[in-house]
């Protein structure tokens, strides 16, 4: 080889060795985006926070007690039936017997006036009783409730021949107790001491006797219906 091709030998050599091979490779494709090769739909909003419940109220006043009237006597609602009648019997006095029935009026949530009617025997004798009462409730009202009242009840007894036998009238004041349910069923109850003023005649006891002062114990425990 000559000295000139040995050169030019050497020069390419040297021109082939400091090319980087790296020039010679296509660039790196781009990262590729997310969701390339699907279709390009924005993605949904996310969604948003639920509101959070408002704080207790410490300003809401506390409703106060019930009144002692109100253990007495209903809330007044459509649903409480306000009665205006009370029909009661004594089953203590079936046991003489003697059938006594209380009716009952109402004149007011707080007031009320009965009349009471009995007949019977006491004593083989034949009794008849007229009466009346009036009554307050104290505590609650016609339907419900305790009163106070007073009776004034006259008493009659006859015998065989239906000759008046022996007579009498007594006041009674007392403290009571009334229920009357929605639906009629009615419990009264009624306590008392009794001042009775009684006068025989000669066909009882063989000669006229001035009428004559007792006390005893008035005892009612009725039930009924009302109306």
């Amino acid at each position: 080889m000559s000295p000139i091709s040995l050169a030019l030998f050497l020069v390419v050599s040297s021109g082939l060795g400091s090319t980087s091979p790296s020039n010679d490779l296509p660039p790196p494709p781009p990262p590729a985006e997310v969701g390339s090769g699907a279709r390009n739909e924005p993605l949904p909003p996310p969604p948003p926070d639920l509101p959070l419940p408002p704080p207790p109220d410490d300003s809401t006043p506390t409703p106060p007690p019930p009144a002692p009237d109100a253990l007495f006597t209903h809330t007044a609602t459509t649903e409480n039936v306000q009665h205006r009648v009370s029909m009661t019997l004594s089953p203590l006095l079936l046991i003489l017997p003697i059938v006594q029935v209380t009716g009952e009026f109402r004149v007011s949530d707080k007031m009320g006036v009965a009349a009471v009617f009995g007949l019977g025997s006491v004593l083989s004798f034949f009794t008849v009783q007229l009466g009346a009462q009036f009554r307050y409730y104290l505590l609650g009202s016609f339907i419900h409730g305790l009163d106070l009242g007073a009776q004034v009840l006259t008493l009659a007894l006859f015998d065989n021949g239906g000759s008046l036998a022996a007579g009498g009238i007594s006041l009674a004041p007392f403290v009571g107790y009334k229920i009357a349910t929605n639906i009629g069923f009615t419990f009264d109850a009624q306590i008392g001491p009794d001042f009775a003023l009684v006068g025989a005649s000669s066909s009882l006891t063989g000669q006229n006797t001035d009428a004559s002062g007792a006390i005893g114990l008035l005892l009612n425990l009725n039930v009924g219906w009302s109306f």
